[in-house]
Order: structure tokens, then sequence, then C-alpha cells
């Protein structure tokens, strides 16, 4: 809703309108060591603010947001080392894994012991994550067929806990459940009670 020159705490604006979410979020959360940055009042479509590049619209999540963007807000930051534990056939497999997440777009490596050691053990993922959803795969060595690509889609908890199921992709056409050694962390600070969507700005290191 407009408000004319007038800002709620009391400042003016001249030949402008301000709308509420104009004020909300000066500063954003990004990366696991928990970084702000500062997304300014106006202009978050582009365009240079204190020296920051703004190069996407900071929006709020939601279904026009169908593919993997680096400047979506997110509720949570999976950046950082972690383990995946894998279950095939009531056998657990472990897997070391490291997140790169920008935005919504999750990259990084997973490792793989399992994989024969004159074959490469890791190799890149690439996924997404949109609210508690995320998904991300992994594509094994061409001579490992039985596997092929592998796809992980899972949750996150309300507490960060992120589990799910597998599936693979190749002739052996495998399924199972997974989950994630280490929580989630929140792309936002507890503090902060006036963002109800509790999405924030995150950025790999």
């Amino acid at each position: 809703m407009p408000w004319g020159n007038a800002l709620p705490n009391g400042r003016k604006k001249k030949n402008a309108i301000w709308h509420e979410e104009d004020d909300l979020g000066a500063l954003c959360w990004s990366g696991r060591g928990g970084h702000a940055h500062h997304r300014g009042q106006r202009g978050e479509c582009g365009g240079h603010h204190a020296g920051v590049e703004q190069r996407g619209c900071f929006r709020p999540h939601g279904p026009s947001h169908p593919n993997c963007n680096r400047w979506q807000l997110e509720r949570w930051n999976l950046n950082g080392s972690n383990t995946i534990t894998a279950i095939y056939n009531n056998a657990p497999f472990h897997y070391t894994e490291t997140f790169k997440q920008d935005g919504s777009c999750l990259t990084g490596t997973l490792t793989d012991t399992n994989i024969p050691s004159n074959l490469p053990q890791s190799g890149p993922i690439s996924g997404t994550i949109r609210g508690n959803d995320v998904t991300f795969s992994f594509t094994y060595p061409a001579s490992m067929t039985f596997q092929g690509t592998r796809t992980y889609t899972g949750t996150i908890s309300r507490r960060g806990g992120v589990s799910g199921t597998w599936s693979d992709g190749g002739t052996g056409h495998s399924t199972g459940t997974w989950s994630l050694g280490s929580k989630a962390d929140r792309a936002c600070p507890r503090f902060w009670w006036w963002n109800p969507r509790h999405e924030c700005f995150v950025r790999s290191h």
C-alpha cells in the first residue's frame, strides 16, 4: 500500500512512493559464518547500491521462481561440509559432501569412497533448495552404469534436519533413503522477528 512521501520511521522521500517491502531487510544474512550484506531499500532489481552490484530481484520465495536463482531469498543455509548417510537394502553407506549455496542454487562436491580406487571418487553435484525442499544430483563415472546419476530429494524440518529419498537413473534403478549428518542453518538471524517469512540472502564463500 503506498504511503506517499511519508515513511513509517518519520523520514521523507521526494517524488517517490514507499511500499511496505522497501524497508524490510536492509541487511541479509549469507554464508555459514553469518556475513551480512546490505540490500538497500530501493532499486533491488538491478543497478548498484553502496558499491554492491544488484544483479537480480530480491523477492520472497514462491511458484513464480521455478528455476534456480542465485539471488533468491531462502529460509535455509546449507553452505559447508556435511555427511550423507544413504540406506540401501537396510545397509548404510556414508559419503562426504561440501555444499555451496547461492540463493536457491546448490553446487558442490560429493565423495564416495565406495567407488573403485582406479576411478574418480569425487565429483560435482548440482541442485536447488526452495523453501523447505532440497534436491541435488551426483553422476557416477561412466563405467558405473548400474548407478548412473543419483538424485537426492528431501525436506528440511523445522529444526533443520534434512532427510528424504534417493533414486538411481542407471540400469539398477535402485532407491533408498538418506539424511544429512549436520542440520541446515537458518538463513536469517533469529532476532529478525519482523521478517515473517524468515527468508534471507544466502551466499557461498
